[in-house]
């Protein structure tokens, strides 16, 4: 009778079983995992080395880096859809970057196929005005500067129906992950509840588990002390080049404000040793030749040996310049920026055509789309949860960036030569929208655009209406 009544609730209820076994096997792996956290135990940020001040606020590789991802991202529209199929959709998602044309033109059917463009009041307003303070520009590009710098960036949801927890409005939060505390529930629930602390720990705000939304990188440093709750920021493995660039910076200005290398000057043969008064003048000399604009005025004559002593290297010599470039460019391969956008050589502008491309697909579209999931998982979730069938998404539309101008041209050259779609399916496909027009609905095919209705009879389209079929 237990098997019995059991499979009766899988088929009448099946979201609230899967949900159940989901349940328990959180439990399970919070268990195990997490069975040295206690009731109310703190868990901090184990990087305290602060990315913002000595990396996005002091280097001028990652500030670049940064504003460079983060203007792009701005720039791509919110868009929300309403999935219809699932594989189609991961489909896409495979094809839509790839080299080949014809796959990035397939791509393009299968996200019509899979996605609808919808439209909600509440979430249009959430992308039109997140709150009263910031504009979605300003709440997008606060999330990706402290994602991109510290891997971390929290988003707190504000709800005038506490029990749907359908956002009225929406905040970036402008906290680091060192001035972010989570506080644990026990081992059965890690996160409880966030603590955030500034004004030099003089103010606190705490925010529900469920009223923040964590969008964090990957931390595989499991430890006791939970710090894998936080994310790792993409500047962990610079923290030894930042602090260096630093050190760098003080010494270059040093060098620059001595005048780089110096010496001393000393007759060779110890009777020929100066007075005071010949010291002077020496220097004088110096001083006068150094400051001449006349080139023989720099030469100066002297009737003894002399010896010279260096103390230091020139700035040249100590390849200053070369560490800068090196340590510059490994900042722009951490983002994954292509570096003709690190160099300012002008051979190099030759490739950017190509490297903004690449500087969408590699850098850009992975913030994009760790943000719009966030985004989705934090926004959506309620309306899923209300229909049980709506299942809505939130994409940010990098594809419609310039850079990528050529790809869509490709992928519209590639669409028009696909004969098995109509015009209308291809219009779809590019964003125009459907034409009214039974003509718009015909398959055609071979360049003169014959429909597939007049192959079938065995006539042809010609330019001359009298010329016999």
């Amino acid at each position: 009778m237990k098997n019995i009544k059991r499979k009766a609730a899988v088929s009448m209820f099946p979201d609230v079983i899967n949900q159940e076994i989901a349940v328990r096997m959180a439990n399970l792996f919070n268990a195990n995992v997490f069975q040295w956290i206690g009731e109310g135990q703190p868990i901090v940020n184990p990087d305290n080395f602060d990315y913002i001040k000595k990396g996005y606020m002091t280097v001028d590789a990652v500030y670049e880096c940064v504003d460079l991802i983060m203007k792009k991202v701005v720039a791509s529209p919110p868009i929300l859809y309403k999935v219809v199929n699932e594989t189609k959709l991961k489909q896409y998602d495979n094809l839509k970057m790839s080299d080949d044309p014809y796959n990035r033109a397939k791509a393009a059917v299968l996200k019509a196929e899979a996605l609808e463009e919808v439209t909600d009041s509440k979430i249009a307003k959430l992308f039109e005005e997140p709150n009263n303070r910031q504009t979605w520009d300003e709440f997008i590009s606060m999330i990706v500067v402290f994602y991109l710098v510290s891997g971390n960036a929290f988003v707190y949801g504000n709800a005038s129906d506490k029990r749907s927890k359908k956002w009225s409005e929406i905040w970036a939060l402008p906290f680091a992950p060192t001035q972010m505390t989570i506080i644990s529930g026990g081992m059965m629930e890690p996160i409880k509840k966030y603590s955030a602390s500034y004004n030099e720990g003089k103010s606190e705000l705490n925010f529900e588990a469920w009223e923040i939304e964590h969008i964090k990188t990957v931390n595989p440093l499991w430890e006791a002390g939970g710090g894998q709750l936080f994310g790792m920021s993409p500047l962990h493995t610079k923290a030894a080049k930042l602090k260096r660039n630093e050190i760098q910076d003080d010494s270059i200005n040093k060098m620059l404000n001595s005048g780089g290398a110096y010496g001393i000057i000393t007759p060779k043969n110890k009777e020929d040793e100066w007075s005071p008064d010949q010291r002077e003048a020496f220097k004088g000399s110096l001083r006068d030749a150094k400051n001449s604009r006349d080139e023989v005025g720099r030469i100066l004559a002297v009737s003894l040996p002399i010896d010279w002593l260096q103390i230091g290297l020139p700035l040249g010599d100590m390849m200053l310049e070369q560490i800068d470039k090196m340590d510059r460019e490994s900042v722009y391969r951490g983002y994954h920026i292509p570096l003709v956008y690190a160099s300012n050589d002008t051979s190099t502008f030759n490739n950017m055509k190509e490297g903004g491309r690449k500087l969408i697909y590699d850098a850009v579209a992975p913030v994009c789309d760790a943000i719009a999931k966030a985004l989705t998982n934090f926004i959506c979730k309620p309306y899923k949860e209300a229909s049980r069938s709506e299942k809505y998404i939130i994409k940010l539309d990098y594809m419609s960036l310039p850079e990528l101008s050529q790809d869509i041209k490709e992928t519209a050259e590639a669409l028009d030569k696909m004969d098995y779609l109509t015009d209308n399916e291809k219009r779809e496909v590019l964003g125009w929208g459907k034409i009214d027009e039974p003509a718009y609905n015909v398959s055609y095919k071979n360049k003169n655009k014959a429909s597939i209705h007049q192959i079938f009879e065995g006539s042809t389209i010609t330019d001359r209406p009298n010329e016999s079929k």
